[in-house]
């Protein structure tokens, strides 16, 4: 878990600050060029500190200790409120919005760290303690209450005493102990139920999935009409799998082996989902308190993390159920062409795209000098296609997506293959 929620991430990272990076190297100056290799070295760092603590750990079949955890959660949220501080001084003035627009940037640091620090969150909350369940849910309640109310005194104290430099390095990092304060509290209440009642309690189960699932997602998604952040996912597409991952996760656990991998492979093949809007708005976790304090229903930012633990658990149980017979290979090849339907489909749906407003623009510009010359394309298609170029130069982003979508554009080898898929 932690070379695919600490090491991928970073790698993938590291390759999209080189390739942003080589964009602007020549216009930048000397002071630029300095802090911009000074954040990278230190990103290089968090990669090559993951990869070589989890290959160790896994040689030495170890678990994550505590200090390592912490560790996960300090070193990260650093270079984070670090590259909030300087990174947008990297960019030179010359540069134009569409070359490297600034907050494509920050969004990627943001989005491909935040899973390191989310990882070492998690398993510092998940510590056993001697505490009742009840007690537990209380303290969780407690600490939520505490990190939401009090951010706010501490950043004025902090505005008020120390010099401005100084002063927004703390505040970032402050905001980044109330986000940890109440994701953490939220995870941990929702692991201790769902520890608690995934034995004894199929309607708790049912009950947790509707909230974390559909009801609260749901509200998210009213509240992203009104206010689209961190992008506008308001698309039927969305709706549409936001209700068959609630459905598939609401299912119990049966007895009936074909029934139960039906179900398993329904929420294996809905998790790329949970994934999505994990990575979407993991990116925006530390300004959860003041969303929180400025909306009310900013608390809904912390559901996409707590539905990723909730349906990451039930394909786990699930899988083991799957290998009661000892046998892993065959679930375990099932499970992962499951989960790449979704994947497979966004990819499909690009290369056909691409394929289809080529076959336009040949025939536009090339056109039959008689009578009988026809388009064989598909005409609505290319409607929709050049609405959807036409929504996505107004801003209608969404993440990675839309990034995916214009990379699949560009690049010509899938041509033949949207031809292959559109047939």
């Amino acid at each position: 878990m932690l070379l695919l929620l600490a090491t991928l991430p970073q790698l993938i990272l590291t390759l999209l600050n080189w390739k942003d990076g080589s964009l602007i190297w020549n216009e930048m100056d000397v002071s630029q060029r300095t802090h911009g290799l000074i954040l990278f070295s230190f990103q290089i760092a968090l990669l090559a500190g993951s990869a070589i603590t989890g290959i160790v750990l896994r040689i030495l079949r170890r678990r994550i200790s505590p200090g390592v955890a912490g560790v996960l959660l300090v070193v990260p949220s650093i270079y984070l409120a670090a590259f909030v501080v300087q990174g947008q001084q990297i960019i030179p003035a010359g540069i134009p919005q569409w070359m490297l627009p600034s907050d494509q940037l920050l969004f990627h640091q943001f989005a491909l760290t935040m899973p390191t620090v989310f990882f070492g969150l998690l398993r510092l909350v998940l510590l056993p303690t001697a505490l009742e369940a009840r007690t537990d849910f209380f303290m969780a309640a407690g600490v939520f209450l505490a990190a939401v109310f009090g951010w706010l005194p501490a950043m004025a104290v902090i505005i008020g005493l120390l010099p401005e430099p100084v002063a927004a390095f703390l505040m970032a990092i402050t905001l980044f102990v109330a986000m940890a304060l109440c994701l953490g509290a939220m995870l941990r209440f929702t692991a201790c139920v769902y520890h608690a009642k995934r034995g004894t309690s199929i309607r708790s189960i049912s009950l947790i999935a509707l909230m974390l699932g559909l009801i609260l997602p749901a509200a998210g998604m009213a509240l992203n009409a009104a206010i689209p952040f961190p992008a506008s996912f308001q698309t039927p597409g969305v709706y549409g799998v936001l209700l068959a991952n609630a459905v598939f996760l609401m299912l119990p656990a049966v007895r009936n082996p074909w029934l139960h991998r039906f179900i398993w492979l329904g929420q294996c093949a809905t998790f790329p989902f949970t994934l999505y809007f994990f990575l979407a708005f993991v990116s925006v976790l530390p300004v959860a308190p003041l969303a929180m304090f400025a909306c009310g229903a900013g608390i809904l930012i912390l559901v996409p993390p707590a539905l990723f633990v909730f349906h990451t658990s039930r394909i786990a149980d699930g899988f083991c159920e799957e290998i009661r017979d000892g046998r892993r290979i065959v679930p375990a090849a099932l499970g992962v062409c499951a989960c790449l339907i979704l994947p497979a489909w966004i990819t499909g749906q690009a290369m056909v795209d691409r394929q289809q407003l080529q076959a336009a623009i040949r025939y536009f510009y090339s056109p039959e000098f008689s009578q009988n010359a026809r388009f064989d394309g598909n005409p609505i298609r290319v409607r929709r296609t050049l609405v959807k170029l036409r929504d996505q130069k107004l801003g209608a982003q969404l993440p990675f997506i839309s990034e995916f979508y214009n990379w699949m554009g560009r690049c010509r080898k899938f041509c033949v293959l949207g031809r292959v898929v559109s047939i």
